[in-house]
């Protein structure tokens, strides 16, 4: 977040008037060790309409070649959203260290009014013999809250490599949802519709749990995915007894479908798991394959599932993350 940098007009020995940028890596699905931080110097010339990148240098970067203890890293810069070739800036290479000092200026022709839609991304990498080079780290700078009314200099960690578009922008991280509506009534008959492990009940003093599928919203969806998807629900109960529901097919994430839960007492219910999971259904396919999963725990959604309970036979409205490509959670 640019709005973490130390505004000031920079000058003088190199990292004199640094800030420190506090960057959210995420999670790393690489197994190389990223370590250390770029220091960047950020200049805009109304003048020529360019943006100006110093460079300055880099500490405590990670080995190129952790056998040999070999570094010899330089820094290459894209300003994404310019989809040109042309986009791309080097630094030239420092070798045998992991504290390299550059200085170097690099330069984009671009008009003021468009920055807010770049985001700079800079990353490190080592040169190594026979051409091979060796991703070190990279941190992304958003330019939208950027003000480019003087130069800034800050140092930013080094992050693990984030996804990109095949345009070249980043892709962003949008989490999906589960939008459900819950409303607790009295039990039918015993019916077929769902499926009851552990324990033989009966229908007198029991409860039904409606589970209105509102919606996902934000599922990544692969191109081979069908249009066909299921929704399967499992309720775990306080004595660790299942309940599995029916299953939804043709349309199950979309308005009014529901899940039925029936056989359900109230101290049961009082300490609950409810599991959610969406599925892919395709008829030239033996098994259904899992797209998502979303859970609402009783315990931890407190005041708003105690409404469930004590307001019967209305609806109550919940949106849940869903944690896409989960793996099947029914037996």
């Amino acid at each position: 977040d640019l709005s973490l940098w130390a505004s000031r007009t920079c000058s003088g020995k190199r990292g004199s008037t640094s800030s420190i940028v506090s960057v959210d890596c995420g999670a790393s699905g690489s197994s190389r060790s990223v370590t250390g931080a770029l220091e960047l110097a950020l200049a805009y010339h109304n003048t020529t309409s360019c943006l100006q990148v110093t460079v300055r240098g880099c500490q405590n970067v990670s080995y190129g070649n952790a056998k040999k203890k070999k570094c010899n890293p330089y820094v290459k810069i894209y300003l994404e959203t310019d989809k040109a070739q042309a986009s791309k800036r080097k630094t030239s290479v420092k070798r045998n260290t992991t504290d390299p000092v550059y200085n170097e200026v690099l330069q984009y022709q671009i008009e003021r009014h468009l920055l807010s839609a770049c985001t700079l991304r800079a990353s490190v990498w080592h040169s190594g013999s026979l051409k091979r080079k060796v991703f070190l780290g990279e941190t992304l700078v958003p330019l939208k809250a950027w003000s480019s009314e003087e130069m800034t200099v800050a140092w930013y960690p080094l992050c693990s490599k984030r996804p990109v578009a095949p345009e070249g922008g980043t892709v962003e991280q949008v989490k999906a949802e589960m939008h459900i509506s819950l409303k607790l009534g009295p039990t039918c008959e015993t019916s077929s519709i769902c499926q009851t492990h552990g324990v033989d009940i009966g229908s007198q003093g029991y409860h039904r749990l409606t589970v209105l599928i509102k919606g996902v919203k934000n599922l990544p969806i692969k191109a081979n995915t069908s249009q066909n998807m299921d929704v399967k629900g499992c309720l775990t109960l306080s004595r660790g007894r299942k309940v599995l529901s029916s299953n939804l097919r043709n349309g199950a994430c979309s308005d009014s479908a529901q899940l039925l839960f029936d056989g359900l007492s109230r101290s049961e219910l009082a300490d609950c798991v409810l599991v959610l999971d969406v599925w892919d259904h395709t008829h030239l396919s033996l098994t259904d394959r899992p797209l998502g999963g979303a859970r609402l725990d009783a315990n931890k959604t407190g005041l708003p599932w105690q409404t469930v309970l004590q307001a019967t036979n209305k609806w109550h409205d919940f949106s849940l993350p869903l944690v896409t490509n989960v793996s099947s959670r029914r037996t």
